[in-house]
């Protein structure tokens, strides 16, 4: 796709899937930031060689939301920047 949009994982199978497909393309994730608040984990990692492989540029970094319920990931939700994944979470921009 010319300009996919960040998608959200249900399910461990979908969770799987997508980092299964990282390690299928030798790809390996460092976690750089974790902030949470109330049911939302904000998750930045850094992945050398992403950028290479995706139609968006930021500088090798990935943003994740996690929603949580009852102790488990319920939904995880890709996002293109850090101050986006942020305001999803309820943890405004804050700094690095």
């Amino acid at each position: 796709m010319e300009n996919p949009q960040p998608q959200t994982c249900h399910g461990r199978e979908q969770l799987a899937w997508a980092l299964g497909q990282q390690a299928d393309r030798g790809l390996v994730s460092q976690v750089e930031e974790i902030a949470s608040s109330g049911d939302k984990v904000m998750v930045a990692v850094h992945t050398p060689g992403a950028d290479q492989r995706r139609a968006w540029q930021a500088e090798d970094r990935s943003y994740l939301v996690l929603t949580m319920g009852r102790g488990r990931i319920v939904a995880l939700r890709d996002f293109r920047d850090r101050d986006e994944a942020r305001g999803f979470a309820g943890l405004g921009q804050g700094k690095r």
